[in-house]
C-alpha cells in the first residue's frame, strides 16, 4: 500500500524551532519525528511513501533519500504553500497505482491499526475512512459529526466542538477516484479539513469515521511538542 505524508507546512507556531528545520524533522525522543511515522506505517505494510514537502524540503530529502529501510520514497515539492488540501491534490499525482491509499499528517502520530482501518473501509464501502479519537480538550481540533452508521455528516468548527465527542486524528484511507476528480493542473492553496472535506460531503461522498483508541500525539504547538517525547516513551517505541 502507498501513503502520502503531508509535510509541507511552515510550522510557524513553533517559532525559531522550525526556521532551519522542517517541522516533521524536529527531534522527538532523540530522533526525527518523521522517522517515527515512517517506521510505524512501514511496519504495517506501506511500501511507497509520497512526502508532500515544501519548507526546507532539502533537509528531509537529504535525511530520508529515496529508500527508507526498503520502502520507496518519492517527493511532491510545493514551490509555494498549498495547505493540506492543495498539497494532497499535488502529491496524489506521485502515486504508482489507483488502489486505496493512506493520507497522514506530518506533524501528528496516531496509533491506528491499518488492518482494522482497511477492514472498516471495505465493510462500509467507503470512499474515505477518517480515523477519529475521543476528545477531552477540544480547543484545537475539528470535531466530526456522524450518524449511527458512522457516516460523517459534517466537520465542525472549533466553536462547535462541544456537540461532538470525536476529533479528526489525521489518518485517512482514501480511494483514488475520490480525490482524482478534484485534481487540477495548477494546484491552489486549500485545506483538506475545512475546504475539501466539506465540498466532498456536500456532493454526497461516502466518508466514514473510524474510531481508534490508540494514542494521539501532535507536535504542532510548543506545549504539545514539549510533552511529545513523554508520550512516545509511554508507547515504548
Amino acid at each position: 500500500m502507498e501513503a502520502i505524508i503531508l509535510a509541507g507546512g511552515l510550522g510557524t507556531r513553533l517559532g525559531d524551532k522550525t526556521k532551519e528545520i522542517p517541522k516533521p524533522m524536529l527531534p522527538v525522543g532523540g530522533r526525527p519525528f518523521l522517522d517515527t511515522l515512517l517506521d510505524y506505517w512501514r511496519a504495517q505494510g506501506i511500501d511507497h511513501f509520497v512526502l508532500g514537502v515544501g519548507h526546507k524540503h532539502e533537509v528531509i530529502e537529504s535525511h530520508i533519500g529515496n529508500d527508507y529501510k526498503g520502502s520507496y520514497v518519492s517527493y511532491s515539492i510545493e514551490k509555494e504553500l498549498l495547505g493540506t488540501g492543495g498539497g494532497l491534490l499535488m502529491a496524489v499525482k506521485r502515486l504508482k497505482t489507483s488502489h486505496p491509499f493512506l493520507v497522514l499528517n506530518g506533524d501528528t502520530f496516531f496509533e491506528v491499526s491499518l488492518k482494522a482501518l482497511a477492514h472498516f473501509h471495505e465493510e462500509k464501502e467507503a470512499e474515505c475512512s477518517m480515523s477519529l479519537f475521543k476528545i477531552s480538550d477540544a480547543d484545537r481540533y475539528e470535531g466530526i459529526q456522524m450518524d449511527d452508521s458512522y457516516r460523517v455528516e459534517s466537520v465542525l468548527g472549533r466553536d462547535q466542538m462541544q456537540t461532538s465527542p470525536y476529533a479528526n486524528g489525521g489518518v485517512y484511507l482514501m480511494t483514488f477516484h475520490l480525490v482524482d476528480e478534484f485534481v487540477i493542473d495548477t494546484p491552489k492553496k486549500q485545506s483538506l479539513e475545512t475546504d475539501l472535506f466539506p465540498e466532498m460531503l456536500s456532493q454526497g461522498k461516502d466518508i466514514y469515521g473510524f474510531v481508534s483508541g490508540g494514542r494521539f500525539l501532535d507536535i504542532g504547538t510548543p506545549e504539545d511538542y514539549a510533552r511529545s517525547a513523554d508520550i512516545l516513551n509511554e508507547r515504548k517505541c
